[in-house]
């Protein structure tokens, strides 16, 4: 029985996979990221997860974006339902950002358009987009800002998770890092 039929949803969240075909090795092992994203893919469905929510910098935009986009989109879809937002490395440009969405309609995102609410069961899921475009900066505009508060307040579910790449709010604020 799956956790929508229990009366409960099971979601897992996969950020940052990075993916890069043709990745060197570096701390954060480019070199392995197909292969640590089919192991994750793996785990989600080996758990019957509900859906999978997947927070950008999906990835790398290094080599060849397309191949890049293909590996990613043919693991995802493994998934069963999921949704994903862009993150920086999506959206080194603005064409990379519109041909990421392009990619991914049906599961959040569509051309031009990216952000989304979706009901799963009894939790409403609210991706945003964080991204400024060329940077690896976070920006919430006011638009998005009221787009949140919206779907927030007319949502009916029981529960609402947020998915966004970047924080709404600098956690070490007032404090500066030096």
């Amino acid at each position: 029985m799956d956790g929508v039929a229990a009366g409960g949803v099971l979601l897992a969240h996969i950020t940052d996979t990075h993916v890069a075909p043709r990745g060197r090795r570096t701390a954060i092992l480019k070199d392995r990221s197909v292969a640590i994203l089919a192991d994750l893919v793996d785990q989600v469905r080996a758990r019957k997860v509900d859906c999978t929510l997947f927070g950008g910098d999906n990835v790398e935009n290094q080599d060849d974006f397309e191949e890049e986009i293909d590996i990613f989109a043919a693991h995802a879809a493994t998934t069963g339902r999921f949704v994903c937002i862009v993150g920086n490395h999506e959206t080194e440009s603005s064409e990379s950002k519109s041909r990421f969405a392009e990619r991914m309609v049906g599961h959040g995102m569509s051309s031009g358009r990216y952000c989304f609410s979706e009901a799963i069961g009894n939790v409403r899921v609210i991706g945003i987009d964080t991204t400024l475009v060329g940077s690896g900066d976070g920006y919430v505009s006011p638009e998005t800002m009221a787009f949140l508060a919206r779907e927030i307040g007319d949502a009916p579910e029981d529960h609402i998770v947020v998915l966004g790449h970047h924080l709404l709010h600098p956690a070490w604020e007032p404090y500066v890092l030096e």
